[in-house]
């Protein structure tokens, strides 16, 4: 009997609450920065929207011969074909036919030209000496007219058989090589005057509205390192693409030392006002994380989170739409005057508990152990 009392003495002072375990220590809350939400009309920011212009030489063309035959030279000289970016000189020789076939007909178009007017010189004396009719003098004369009409065919073609530049510019690429039999109109060179070029490119409703003719406009050349150069609009299409919506917009750039090439990539740059939303709110970039919603449902792919009264951080699914510096407008998932994390939210779960302190740009955001 007096064993079972010590035992359950024993039982009894373990569970008095002196001698339970004490329970672990509640992690501490992780440290984050946290701003409120701001309606998008409340602010005065302005969009930046870039879009891409392909560069092209000013006077860009394809040049062929008139006539057909063998190319029997595309180079500055024989056995030497011309390669891109080669310049050329206005008038310059750049391509030929074999000339043979062509300076023979003209000197047979000329020999023929020579008889016939032979022949109407002694016609002229016939007709005044009454030995030839009218009529027969006419027919000698339309011949010797159309031997003069042959040669001067012939003469031409001799002289389309010869490529020569049109400008001063550069060679952008060789179409044909030496050898081979060119019909008439078939592009054989394309060149380019790269003293100016052209900056072409695409804006909607929206942009083209700022855009107006002699206007001044800054853009940069990526495969240049970023470099700022300035066009001069030229060009302002007053009808949108069917295909794309955008308008046309054409930027003359002087470039004298021909840094600028055809083809390249041009990033130009406009600022717009944000478009008014009420509905629409104001967040950072760096509050967005990514989530992944269920197949098949229409829930949207980020979110941001929203610390909560009781210091909790909740994950909250937004849809977003233009970028406006380093924020983003949301249009869906957020109201003013919420509290999201700025920073910190890419290392936080849904319930967690935060220490949730101002957003500064000039305060340090402090680690959690």
């Amino acid at each position: 009997m007096k064993n079972c009392l010590l035992s359950l003495a024993g039982v009894l002072v373990a569970l008095s609450p002196g001698c339970r375990p004490k329970p672990p220590p509640e992690p501490p809350a992780t440290v984050v920065r946290v701003e409120e939400v701001r309606r998008l009309e409340d602010t005065n920011f302005e969009s930046v929207q870039t879009y891409i212009g392909l560069i092209r030489g000013e006077n860009e063309t394809d040049l062929g011969f008139k006539v057909g035959g063998r190319l029997d030279l595309i180079g500055p000289e024989p056995g030497r074909n011309w390669g891109e970016g080669d310049r050329i000189e206005k008038d310059q020789v750049l391509a030929q036919l074999a000339q043979v076939d062509f300076a023979a007909e003209r000197d047979s178009a000329a020999a023929r030209r020579e008889l016939a007017q032979s022949r109407l010189q002694r016609a002229e004396q016939l007709l005044r000496d009454q030995a030839i009719s009218p009529q027969e003098f006419d027919v000698i004369k339309a011949a010797r007219d159309e031997a003069a009409a042959a040669f001067e065919r012939a003469q031409q073609a001799l002289l389309d058989s010869t490529l020569r530049a049109p400008f001063n510019g550069h060679i952008l690429a060789r179409l044909a090589s030496a050898g081979e039999t060119v019909l008439p109109g078939r592009p054989v060179l394309r060149v380019a005057d790269l003293s100016v070029v052209s900056v072409e490119l695409g804006v909607p409703d929206r942009i083209v509205s700022q855009i107006q003719p002699g206007q001044r406009i800054p853009f940069t050349v990526n495969s240049l390192e970023g470099r700022r150069f300035d066009g001069e609009v030229s060009e302002v299409g007053v009808a949108a693409k069917e295909s794309s919506r955008l308008f046309k917009v054409v930027l003359k750039v002087p470039n004298p030392r021909g840094e600028l090439r055809s083809g390249m990539t041009a990033s130009v740059s406009f600022r717009e006002p944000a478009r008014a939303r009420p509905e629409a709110v104001l967040v950072r970039l760096s509050a967005l994380v990514g989530r992944s919603p269920a197949a098949g449902s229409n829930e949207p792919p980020l979110a941001v989170f929203v610390v909560d009264d009781s210091g909790h951080a909740r994950e909250r699914p937004v849809r977003t739409d233009d970028i406006i510096r380093s924020s983003v407008v949301v249009t869906e998932g957020l109201r003013p005057g919420e509290r999201v994390v700025v920073v910190g939210a890419s290392r936080l779960h849904d319930g967690e508990r935060v220490d949730a302190r101002p957003f500064s740009s000039n305060v340090p955001t402090p680690v959690t152990p």
